[in-house]
């Protein structure tokens, strides 16, 4: 598979589930059940270690400014920089960090 990029499927999925608790379409209860069946799984195939899991927050941030760098050179995502959007994303930002 490789070597160490297999953390980041788990920050995809942990960064979806986050965005639904955010707006309101997930409880935060539900997010922990659904993020721990997911670890469990997971394990089952993959060893991750807690320096990993440690890292998925911050590799969650990493993961959202990159792409919000990305819509600002790329003229199909200009939707995606306008303040709206913009106060959503950092939003959605500042509510990871305080959690």
């Amino acid at each position: 598979m490789g070597y160490g990029w297999l953390v980041y499927e788990l920050v995809c999925f942990w960064q979806h589930l986050a965005l639904d608790v955010y707006a309101g379409r997930m409880m935060q209860q539900a997010f922990d059940e659904t993020y721990a069946i997911l670890l469990k799984s997971y394990q089952t195939g993959y060893q991750i270690s807690n320096q990993e899991l440690a890292l998925i927050l911050y590799l969650s941030l990493n993961w959202k400014l990159f792409y919000m760098e990305l819509h600002t050179t790329h003229d199909q995502f200009y939707d995606f920089i306008q303040p709206n959007q913009l106060r959503a994303y950092t939003g959605f930002l500042r509510n990871l960090v305080q959690t």
